[in-house]
């Protein structure tokens, strides 16, 4: 979506100067993304929702556009869609998404980059006849929707932000890394088993499945979850014994002793901490040089903040 708000903002010229809000601020969520160490389906659930506040504002300000929450119920007439007025809307939804979903950067970055952009961090209007309003009142219905989901970030359906309310438990006992330790073998070969393992800070831990519950939360582009779920029961997994199972084990462990410089680079790329944007700011990133592609803005105009922040 990030993608495709930007090539729409930058349909007029001058195209750079209409990307700009959309990329000060994706930038932005990629940093609180990075700064947030939550689990990659939390950080997937948090940069959608911004991108979908960002878009709900601006679709006020465009002839056709739909909200994903109030369909044409904020649209502005014709003289009411400039520039300055779709930059501010969508500052605005940014602002207050990202204060919702990842709220440990709002006095140390969010609020410092309204200030820098000319807006008032603690006007919370809702007149949908000023951009302030309209981002605000676009967001709200996004967050509002979104916090009941099923994800439980707001810790209501079981302890805790994002906590498990299904209170799932592996079938496997942990199995520890270290050689010290006796192999421990799983008991059912066809489900996933947890490490026991000693982190960078020197606990001892034992490994969690994250998001467990996410089986549950409402998708973004799919009416449910259970949408295309049937396809699986039509092609399963191979079961532990078959000659599928050993013929993909023995592929997968031929794969990784054969990896080249080159592959390992990719895979330490999509692998990385989680103190990066992980996957999913990888894929924002892709957007952007998607866009400026479509646009004809360089690359290197459009990338040069993301990479000054990545090398941090």
């Amino acid at each position: 979506m990030i993608g495709a708000l930007l090539f729409q903002l930058g349909t007029a010229s001058p195209v750079k100067a209409q990307a700009d809000a959309v990329l000060q601020w994706n930038s932005v969520a990629l940093q609180a993304s990075r700064d947030s160490n939550l689990g990659v389906p939390m950080q997937v659930r948090a940069l959608a929702i911004v991108s979908t506040c960002l878009y709900d504002a601006w679709a006020a300000y465009d002839d056709r556009a739909i909200s994903t929450q109030l369909a044409g119920a904020l649209r502005r007439p014709a003289f009411e869609r400039t520039l300055a007025n779709k930059e501010k809307a969508i500052s605005y939804a940014a602002y207050r998404a990202l204060t919702d979903v990842l709220p440990a950067d709002a006095g140390s970055v969010y609020k410092p980059l309204m200030t820098q952009l000319g807006y008032d961090p603690n006007d919370n209007s809702t007149d949908i006849e000023t951009p302030a309003g309209i981002g605000t009142v676009a967001c709200d219905a996004v967050l509002e929707f979104r916090h009941h989901d099923k994800s439980n970030q707001l810790g209501d359906l079981s302890q805790g932000p994002y906590s498990d309310w299904t209170h799932f438990r592996p079938v496997n006992m942990p199995t520890p890394v270290a050689l010290r330790f006796p192999t421990i073998h799983p008991i059912n070969p066809n489900h996933w088993q947890p490490l026991l393992y000693v982190n960078s800070t020197g606990d001892f831990v034992t490994q969690m499945f994250v998001g467990a519950q996410w089986c549950f939360v409402r998708p973004f582009a799919l009416s449910n979850g259970d949408e295309f779920r049937g396809l699986a029961k039509t092609l399963p997994p191979a079961v532990y014994g078959s000659t599928e199972y050993r013929a993909q084990a023995e592929e997968l462990v031929s794969l990784s002793a054969n990896l080249n410089d080159r592959q390992k680079m990719l895979v330490e790329y999509w692998s990385a901490g989680s103190d990066s944007e992980q996957a999913p700011g990888n894929w924002n990133l892709f957007a952007e040089w998607v866009a400026a592609r479509r646009l004809g803005v360089s690359k290197h105009q459009v990338a040069l903040s993301f990479v000054i922040e990545s090398s941090r």
